[in-house]
């Protein structure tokens, strides 16, 4: 009964169990650069990892490939990187032009066994991508930045009435413990 949760579980939740994931789609700029991330197993931290071409359903030639080591490699304009504590390789493509729009996949080669593939679609972009690690460019959009600058005026401010609470709260303390122990300390009058 155990066993066939579990099997029901991998069913319902694919991409928690998959050993090589990547994104489906990455929309770029052409005349950019783009990033693509993939991530595998910590088991296959050592193997090859490449970046194919998809030329038909069956053949998909490698244009880049690591050597198991977290050496950056270089061919032309694409290049990739290992980062075995992350467990994740990372493709870059320069100067990409219409001829770079396409399938593409990222690989594991798996000893003795079939490699690990995903798919990767390169489309065009209208605007600037959605996801941050695929885009060239790393500074934020104006929205991002005014975003940012309203939660800090807002954090600011929230500081500041915060001390001036804490500093009002104090005078009034002090001036009544003054109070207090003046009124304890006068003598009294006999008759």
């Amino acid at each position: 009964m155990q066993s066939l949760t579990l099997v029901g579980l991998m069913l319902l939740l694919p991409e928690c169990t998959s050993d090589l994931t990547g994104p489906e789609t990455v929309h770029v700029i052409l005349g950019t650069s783009a990033h693509v991330q993939c991530r595998y197993s910590p088991s296959y931290g050592k193997n090859v990892k490449y970046w194919c071409r998809k030329a038909s359903r069956a053949t998909c030639p490698i244009i880049v490939q690591t050597s198991g080591s977290e050496d950056p490699v270089k061919k032309d304009r694409v290049s990739i990187e290992d980062n075995h504590s992350l467990h994740r390789f990372t493709v870059t493509m320069e100067d990409l032009t219409d001829s770079d729009i396409g399938m593409y996949s990222c690989g594991v080669q798996v000893n003795g066994g079939q490699d690990l593939v995903v798919p990767v679609n390169m489309t065009t972009a209208t605007t600037e991508p959605d996801h941050p690690e695929q885009s060239h460019d790393s500074s934020l959009p104006i929205s991002s930045i005014s975003s940012l600058i309203y939660v800090s005026f807002l954090v600011l401010i929230g500081l500041k009435v915060s001390i001036l609470l804490c500093l009002v709260f104090t005078i009034i303390w002090i001036h009544r413990r003054c109070r207090w122990t003046s009124e304890e300390v006068t003598p009294e009058t006999t008759p």
